[in-house]
């Protein structure tokens, strides 16, 4: 360990610690910049590709798209190119391999493979799958070119910290275990939550794929003029692509931020420094700066090593460490490793919940059990009602009361399709199948989670202040307004807001084509937006914020370690919040938030809320009681939401009548 250094020394560092943040930025735009070159290639490839599929599907119907020439027999003259094409692309990940090994790494092959071997099978179908195939052999392409630079970026970056703080430090840290070939391709490939960044790379890529197919198909059933398609077609490629592109950045930025900690952080402690004081980047955010102002007793962000906040901090985090003495201090790290004690910040906040009793309460009344019997038989009857019962048991506290205070009263009837809870009657209507009581892991429910759901929709009515009354039910007014918050906080910390910036003038200076809006808008004499201009502008960017931010999610979602009985009840949130037709697989169906009756006393606005509120509140219930992983999900992506519902549940639990 270092000696203490004087005070103008520790001021030095600090400075010094700013411009390797600022150096870092600088690195940032530079990858950017490469990044973009791929993404533009990749752009350009499918354009190339649409303009000669679309005129090809174009020649059955005269000028005309449609689906009979979309499902013609591909020829060998296209097979043979594409193999050719196939070839190539084997042939450069072989070269890639071969010349970017610096250290041990697993090879990319599976993940190629896989995907060309998808291709290649449904190429052969029609020229409709001949296109999506070309466009998946250009996201082959450029998923490796991606994961190859940003493995290479990673490494380095890694690798440089090592010596740079071998420089800060004064001992070459090159000579030790910080330096091998195994440690270094440890750090490089770990896992953050359920994959490595490669992995993320390539699902990212799938994702793009995705979207790219469904923006093809949905093109070709429209039946537009080729010429005019095409042009659609390609202005939506390039919104895509370029959304992801954004994706990749960040995650660039935020492996490399990652690397470095661990450099920094194991160099201190080889070094035997017991302390490293934070350093935030010049933009940063409020989580970042908090942990940097915060006052510890070793002094204003100032850490023992093992108990610093972890960099990142969030997804684009530019902000670092250094070494630290503390005056008056025992500065060993090995001397004080099995003393340490997590510091205030870094203390996971628990949740308050009263542990359940553990008494057992029969919360199946007898027209429950009669349904049992009636639908599943005696014998699997005992099974199901027992299997609820413990799980209601075992529920939080509150859930308890409130479930007791109105089970006797539930009312349970089989029903042809589908499951709901009418209010006229009180009653949820179930069928068999959407109980899942087999357990079936393909089926996008779990087991029991309807049943929860739907006496969720019950208790949100029946212990409202006016059963029947829609305005009136407890969610009413009270979720749908926190889930906005929620996703207006996710857009503000994950979706930069693009530069309003005017790229041209129209001959006659009356309008300017703006690169946010993507379209001409009314300027002034002046040159600047009109007022109108202004609000389109504004109102555009903040749609095209939200939809990405809804993409970002879909795409963190599904490429995590959740299955659709995970991530069902969140698709239905984000779909009720603007997302479209099921999101992420699951969902009422966009029209379902909406209603055109006269015969409900509410407002269009006032319906929205109603359906999201009630729904929020059914799937938060069922998630809660059953499903642990959708709780997860649901805290996670609609935190306020979610604090409002449990508000609810603990007012009406602490209500002394019903």
């Amino acid at each position: 360990m270092q000696n203490r250094k004087n005070e103008a020394y520790w001021k030095a560092r600090e400075q010094a610690e700013k411009k390797w943040i600022a150096q870092n930025l600088e690195n940032d735009r530079k990858f950017n910049n490469k990044l973009t070159e791929y993404y533009e290639k990749a752009i350009d490839d499918i354009y190339n590709k649409i303009d000669a599929e679309y005129q090809k599907i174009a020649e059955v119907h005269n000028d005309g798209i449609g689906i009979t020439g979309a499902y013609r027999a591909v020829n060998e003259f296209d097979i043979e190119k594409y193999e050719r094409e196939a070839k190539e692309l084997v042939a450069k990940a072989n070269r890639l391999r071969s010349q970017g090994k610096k250290v041990s790494y697993k090879d990319f092959t599976p993940e190629e493979n896989a995907r060309m071997k998808v291709y290649n099978a449904t190429m052969r179908l029609n020229r409709l799958e001949y296109l999506k195939s070309q466009v998946g052999l250009t996201m082959v392409d450029l998923g490796m070119n991606v994961s190859n630079d940003m493995r290479d970026k990673i490494q380095d970056d890694y690798m440089d910290e090592v010596k740079r703080q071998s420089g800060i430090l004064g001992e070459d840290l090159t000579k030790t275990s910080l330096w091998t070939s195994k440690e270094v391709a440890t750090v490089v490939m770990a896992q953050t939550g359920s994959a490595n960044f490669s992995q993320r790379v390539w699902a990212d890529t799938d994702a793009l794929k995705a979207e790219l197919d469904a923006v093809i198909s949905t093109g070709i059933i429209r039946g537009d003029n080729p010429r005019e398609m095409a042009r659609l077609l390609k202005e939506h490629v390039k919104t895509v692509v370029t959304n992801h592109r954004y994706v990749t950045e960040r995650l660039a930025r935020t492996e490399s931020a990652r690397v470095q900690f661990v450099a920094q952080k194991n160099s201190l402690i080889e070094m035997d420094y017991r302390f490293c004081q934070w350093h935030a980047e010049p933009s940063a955010c409020k989580i970042c700066s908090d942990i940097y102002r915060h006052d510890t007793k070793w002094g204003r962000g100032v850490y023992e090593v093992d108990n610093v906040p972890t960099v990142p901090a969030h997804p684009n985090c530019r902000c670092g460490i250094s070494a630290y003495w503390v005056d008056d201090a025992d500065n060993s790290y090995k001397a004080n490793a099995k003393e340490k004690v997590p510091e205030e910040n870094d203390k996971i906040k628990e949740e308050v919940q009263v542990k359940p009793k553990k008494s057992f309460f029969n919360y199946i009344n007898s027209n429950l059990e009669d349904y049992f019997v009636k639908t599943f038989g005696k014998s699997n009857a005992g099974t199901y009602i027992k299997e609820i019962n413990d799980t209601l048991n075992n529920a939080p506290e509150e859930m308890q009361i409130v479930w007791k205070k109105v089970s006797k009263d539930f009312q349970l009837e089989t029903t042809r399709g589908g499951a709901f809870y009418r209010g006229a009657d009180k009653t949820v209507y179930i069928n068999k199948k959407s109980f899942n009581a087999e357990n079936n892991m393909n089926y996008y429910q779990r087991k029991f989670d309807v049943f929860y759901h739907e006496f969720g929709h019950h208790i949100d009515d029946n212990l409202s202040n006016g059963t029947g009354i829609l305005s009136n039910r407890l969610s009413f007014g009270r979720i749908s307004s926190k889930m906005d918050e929620d996703i207006k906080a996710y857009i503000e910390a994950n979706i930069p807001k693009p530069k309003a910036e005017i790229s041209e003038y129209s001959s006659d200076r009356k309008k300017a084509y703006v690169d946010a809006y993507d379209g001409w808008l009314k300027v002034k004499k002046d040159g600047t937006l009109t007022k109108a201009s202004e609000r389109m502008l504004e109102k555009s960017i903040e749609y095209d914020r939200k939809m990405n931010a809804f993409r970002e999610i879909r795409s963190k979602v599904i490429t995590g370690d959740y299955n659709m009985q995970d991530y069902g009840d969140l698709s239905d949130m984000l779909e009720g919040s603007g997302a479209g037709d099921h999101p992420l697989g699951v969902g009422h169906g966009t029209k379902y938030w909406k209603t055109t009756s006269k015969l409900i006393s509410l407002t269009k606005e006032e319906y929205t809320d109603y359906r999201r509120g009630t729904e929020f509140f059914a799937e938060a219930t069922s998630a809660t009681i059953n499903n642990p992983k959708s709780l997860k999900l649901i805290k996670k992506y609609f935190p306020s939401a979610y604090d409002e519902y449990l508000k609810i549940i603990k007012e009406v639990a602490k209500r002394e009548e019903y």
